[in-house]
C-alpha cells in the first residue's frame, strides 16, 4: 500500500496524492473491511506534504469519503484530527476560504444519519408487533421491541450529532472570516433540535452560542491572544453586511426554537444576547439593518403571544410599528396593518389595579417582568398607559385603520355595562383579516374582565342568561366553557379588585365589595369576615327546595374558623413583610428614576454639544468664505496696482476688485487696452521730442557717471587693502599659535625616543629568542632523522662484505653522528 511504501522509503511524500489512499480505502470498502479504510483515509494527514492539501477534486472526494466513513463508523475523534489538520493545512496554505466546504461536509453526513435513524424509528413505531412477546412489550410501554430498538439507536445519533456539531464549531472557532459560516452551523443546530423537540441538546447548543458571544461583547477576555482580531475582521466593510446578518438570523431561529420547547430561560438570553451585540456594535460605529431589526422585532412579538407576556407582545408591535414606518421599501397597506396590530395588541394588556399586591407569587412574577425589560432595553415594564402613551406619541392610532380606531376608543377606558355590546361588531369586522385571532380572543378575554369590573359597581347580582346579552361575544350556552372560566380566574386573584362568585342555585352572578389588603389594615379581617360568612350562610342559612347542600357540623364549622384565623395571621405577617419589601423597590425605582433623568440630561447635554459644535463648524465656514472672497479681492487690487506701475499713466478704479473672477479679468483688460490705444495714438507725436529729450539727458549724464564710476573704484581699492591687511594679521596669528604647540611637544621628545627605544630592543630580544630556539629545534629534528637513516643502512649491508667484523669506531663526545668515510680515518 502507499503507506508501507512511503515507511519503506521506496515512494516520496510528494508523489503521496490524496487519489491514491481513496483507490486503498475503496478497496478495504469492498472487502469489508471500513475500519482499515478509515484508517487508509486518516494516513494520508502524516504522509502527505502541505502542496498536497491544495483544493482540488480529488481533496473534494477525499473529504466526502472520510466524513462518510468516520460518521458511519461513529468515531468523532477521527472528525476532530481531520477537522483540525485540514485547518492548519488551509492556513498555511492561505485558502482558509476551503475550510467551510470541510465542515460542511461532516455536518452533512450527521445530518443524514441522523435524518436515516429517524426515519427508521418513525416507520418502527408504525409497524405493528406480530409475535406474542411484542405485543405484550407494546401493551406494557405503549412500543414495539423494534421500536425500542430504534429509539436506543436514534438517542446515539442524537448524541453523535451534538457531538460533531461541537467539533465543527470548535474546529471552526472565532475568525471573523468565517464568523458566516459558524452562523450558519449554529442555525443549523437549533433547527433541527427544533424540529425533533430535543430540550436538552438545544440548552448545550445555547451554552456554546453565549460563550462566542460573550466574547465578541467583551464580557468574557478571550482564551487565546490570536483572538484579538475577530471583532476588527467582523466589523470591517468586507465581512460587516453578511456577519449580521448571519448573526440575527441564528438569533431568529435560535428565539423561535426556544419557545417552541419551552425554554424560556434561554428566550431571555437570547434577547440580552441580542441586546448586548447591538450596544457593541453602536460602540464601534456599526448599526443593524432596519430590515434585521424589524424581523427581530417581530419574533418577539411573536414570541411575547405565545408565552401570555402580552404588555412585552404590545411594546413589541409598537416598536414594529414605528420600524415599518422607517422603511422606505413597505408599502402604504403595510404600514397601516402593523400599526393596526399595534393598537389591538395594547387592548391585549390589562389596565393596572389599583389594589396593592402581598403575594409571593407577584414578587416572583415582577422580578420576571423586571428582566424581561432589561431583555427589551426599557427602564421599567411596559403598562397599558405607557402603551397609550407611546400610541400616541408616535401618531399610530392615526395610521391605524378605521375599526381599529373605533375599538380603542371604546376599550381604552370603559365606564358603560354596554362596552361590550359596542364592542361585538367592531371586532367581528376585524375577525375576517388574517392574523389577528389572538390578538381578538386575548381583547374579548380584557373587554370581559373590564366588564365585570363596570358590573360589580352596579349591580350586587346579575343572572347569567342577562350578563351574557351584556358579553355579547358569546352565546347564552357557551358560559361553562368560555366565560365561566374567565370569572373563576377573577375570583381566585387574590389582587383583583372585583369580587365576583357564580351561583348556581340562582343560576346568577353575585358581585360583593372588597377590601384592599395592602392599603389598610383592616383589609385582613374584612377579607376573614367575607370567608366566614361565606361559611355561615351555608350553616344556618334556610336551605332552598333546589338546594343540595348539606348543612356543617359545628366541630367542623370550628376547624374551618380555626384554619381561617391562621391563615389570616400567617398573610397579616406576610404583608408586613412586603410593605418592608415594597419599600425597597420603592426606593430602588427611585434610584432607578434619579439614574434615568441623570441618563437623560446627559444625553440631551450631548445633543445640545452636538448642536453646537455644528453651529460653530456652520460659523466658521462663513468665516473662511468672507475670508476667502476679502483675499481674492485684495489680489485683484494687487493685480491693478501691478498693471499701474507697469503701465504709467494707467488708471484703473478699485471698485471693480469686488467683481466676480471673469467680470474683473475682462473689466480690467477692457480697461487696459483703451489705456493702450490712447498711448498708441499718441506715440508718434511724442517720438521726435522724446530723441531730443534722451541725447540731451545722456549728455548731462557723462560726466556724472565718470565721477560715480571713479568713487566705485577708489572705495573698492580701499575695500582690497582692508581684506589683505585682515589676512595678514590672521596669518601671523595662526604661526604664533602653531609656533607655540611646536615649543609644547618638543618637550616630549626625549620621553618619546626613551620609549621607542625600549620598546624597540624588547622586540629585537623576543624576536632572537625565539628564532634560537626554533634553530635549535630544527637541528635536533635533523640529527634524529640522520641517526635512523644511518641505522637503517648498517643493518641492510651484507655479511659477507666484511671478513673481519672491525670494532666499531667510537662516538665522538657529544653524541652526534659522524659519517662512515670519516669514522675510518
Amino acid at each position: 500500500t502507499v503507506s508501507v511504501l512511503y515507511w519503506l522509503g521506496a515512494m516520496p511524500a510528494e508523489q503521496v496524492t490524496a487519489q491514491s489512499f481513496i483507490k486503498n480505502a475503496e478497496a478495504r470498502i469492498e472487502a469489508g473491511r471500513k475500519q482499515d479504510a478509515l484508517r487508509e483515509l486518516h494516513t494520508f494527514f502524516a504522509r502527505s506534504s502541505r502542496a498536497t492539501f491544495e483544493w482540488s477534486p480529488a481533496i473534494d472526494e477525499f473529504i466526502k469519503l472520510h466524513a462518510k466513513l468516520s460518521i458511519e463508523l461513529r468515531d468523532d475523534k477521527c472528525v476532530w484530527d481531520a477537522m483540525s489538520k485540514f485547518r492548519i493545512k488551509f492556513q498555511q496554505l492561505h485558502t482558509l476560504d476551503k475550510f467551510p466546504a470541510v465542515v460542511g461536509a461532516y455536518m452533512g453526513e450527521a445530518q443524514r444519519m441522523l435524518e436515516a435513524a429517524r426515519s427508521r424509528a418513525a416507520a418502527a413505531s408504525s409497524k405493528p408487533s406480530r409475535t406474542i412477546i411484542g405485543q405484550a412489550v407494546r401493551h406494557m410501554t405503549g412500543a414495539s421491541l423494534e421500536a425500542l430498538a430504534e429509539e436506543r439507536s436514534l438517542e446515539a445519533s442524537f448524541s453523535l450529532y451534538h457531538t460533531v456539531m461541537m467539533k465543527c464549531l470548535k474546529a471552526i472557532g472565532m475568525d471573523g472570516t468565517l464568523e458566516r459560516f459558524f452562523q450558519f452551523a449554529m442555525e443549523k443546530a437549533f433547527s433541527t433540535y427544533r424540529a425533533a423537540q430535543r430540550p436538552r441538546e438545544f440548552m448545550g447548543m445555547c451554552k456554546v452560542l453565549k460563550d462566542h458571544t460573550d466574547i465578541l461583547t467583551n464580557v468574557a477576555p478571550p482564551t487565546d491572544s490570536r483572538l484579538a482580531d475577530h471583532k476588527t475582521l467582523l466589523l470591517s466593510d468586507k465581512y460587516f453586511a453578511d456577519n449580521v446578518q448571519a448573526i440575527m438570523r441564528t438569533k431568529h431561529t435560535q428565539l423561535l426554537a426556544a419557545a417552541e420547547l419551552g425554554c424560556w430561560d434561554h428566550v431571555e438570553r437570547a434577547m440580552l444576547e441580542v441586546v448586548a451585540i447591538m450596544t457593541e456594535f453602536r460602540r464601534n460605529g456599526r448599526a443593524v439593518p432596519l430590515q434585521l431589526q424589524m424581523q427581530y422585532m417581530h419574533d418577539l412579538k411573536t414570541i411575547c403571544y405565545r408565552s401570555k407576556q402580552h404588555a412585552f407582545g404590545a411594546h413589541a408591535a409598537v416598536r414594529y410599528a414605528v420600524q415599518t414606518r422607517l422603511d422606505t421599501e413597505k408599502s402604504a397597506e403595510e404600514r397601516t396593518a402593523a400599526a393596526t396590530q399595534a393598537v389591538l395588541a395594547v387592548l391585549c394588556v390589562e389596565p393596572a389595579s389599583r389594589k396593592a399586591t402581598v403575594s409571593i407569587a407577584h414578587d416572583q412574577v415582577k422580578e420576571k417582568q423586571n428582566q424581561l425589560a432589561k431583555a427589551f432595553s426599557v427602564p421599567t415594564p411596559p403598562t397599558r398607559l405607557s402603551l397609550t402613551a407611546d400610541l400616541q406619541r408616535y401618531s399610530l392610532l392615526e395610521s391605524a385603520d378605521a375599526d381599529a380606531r373605533e375599538l380603542f376608543a371604546c376599550l381604552n377606558n370603559p365606564q358603560s355595562v354596554s362596552v361590550c355590546q359596542q364592542a361585538a361588531p367592531l371586532l367581528d369586522k376585524l375577525a375576517a383579516r388574517e392574523g389577528l385571532e389572538s390578538l381578538l380572543a386575548q381583547i374579548k378575554d380584557i373587554a370581559i374582565r373590564s366588564l365585570l369590573s363596570v358590573v360589580s359597581s352596579c349591580f350586587s347580582h346579575v343572572s347569567i342568561k342577562h350578563f351574557m346579552t351584556l358579553v355579547a361575544f358569546f352565546p347564552a350556552e357557551d358560559f361553562a366553557t368560555k366565560v365561566e372560566p374567565i370569572i373563576v380566574d377573577v375570583a381566585a386573584d387574590a389582587n383583583s379588585t372585583t369580587s365576583v362568585a357564580i351561583d348556581d342555585a340562582t343560576a346568577s352572578v353575585r358581585f360583593d365589595s372588597t377590601a384592599s389588603l395592602g392599603n389598610r389594615a383592616v383589609g385582613v379581617e374584612s377579607e376573614f369576615s367575607q370567608r366566614l360568612s361565606a361559611a355561615v350562610h351555608n350553616c344556618f342559612a334556610a336551605a332552598s327546595a333546589s338546594s343540595k347542600s348539606k348543612p356543617v357540623a359545628p366541630r367542623t364549622l370550628a376547624e374551618r374558623i380555626e384554619k381561617e384565623r391562621t391563615r389570616v395571621s400567617m398573610r397579616a405577617k406576610l404583608c408586613d413583610q412586603r410593605i418592608d419589601k415594597q419599600q425597597e423597590r420603592e426606593k430602588l425605582a427611585k434610584e432607578r428614576e434619579v439614574q434615568r433623568k441623570a441618563e437623560d440630561l446627559e444625553r440631551r447635554q450631548r445633543r445640545e454639544e452636538e448642536r453646537n459644535e455644528k453651529r460653530r463648524e456652520a460659523e466658521l465656514r462663513k468665516v473662511a468664505k468672507q475670508v476667502a472672497a476679502q483675499e481674492a479681492v485684495e489680489r485683484r487690487r494687487w493685480v491693478i496696482k501691478q498693471c499701474m506701475l507697469k503701465h504709467k499713466g494707467f488708471a484703473a478704479p478699485l471698485d471693480i476688485a469686488t467683481l466676480p473672477q471673469e467680470e474683473f479679468a475682462e473689466a480690467l483688460s477692457s480697461k487696459l487696452l483703451e489705456f493702450r490705444r490712447k498711448q498708441e495714438m499718441t506715440k508718434e507725436s511724442d517720438t521726435t521730442s522724446m530723441d531730443f529729450f534722451e541725447r540731451a539727458c545722456r549728455e548731462e549724464e557723462i560726466p556724472l557717471r565718470q565721477a560715480h564710476e571713479e568713487e566705485v573704484a577708489a572705495a573698492n581699492a580701499r575695500k582690497f587693502e582692508e581684506r589683505r591687511e585682515n589676512r595678514r594679521k590672521q596669518h601671523r596669528e595662526d604661526w604664533e599659535r602653531a609656533l607655540a604647540t611646536k615649543n609644547r611637544l618638543a618637550k616630549f621628545e626625549e620621553h618619546r625616543y626613551k620609549y621607542e627605544s625600549d620598546l624597540g630592543a624588547a622586540i629585537q630580544r623576543v624576536t632572537k629568542l625565539s628564532k634560537r630556539d626554533k634553530e635549535a629545534a630544527d637541528l635536533d629534528a635533523f640529527k634524529e632523522a640522520r641517526a635512523k637513516m644511518a641505522a637503517k643502512a648498517e643493518d641492510a649491508a651484507p655479511a659477507a662484505a666484511a671478513p673481519k667484523e672491525e670494532a666499531a669506531p667510537a662516538k665522538p663526545a657529544g653524541g652526534a653522528w659522524v659519517p662512515k668515510s670519516k669514522r675510518a680515518a
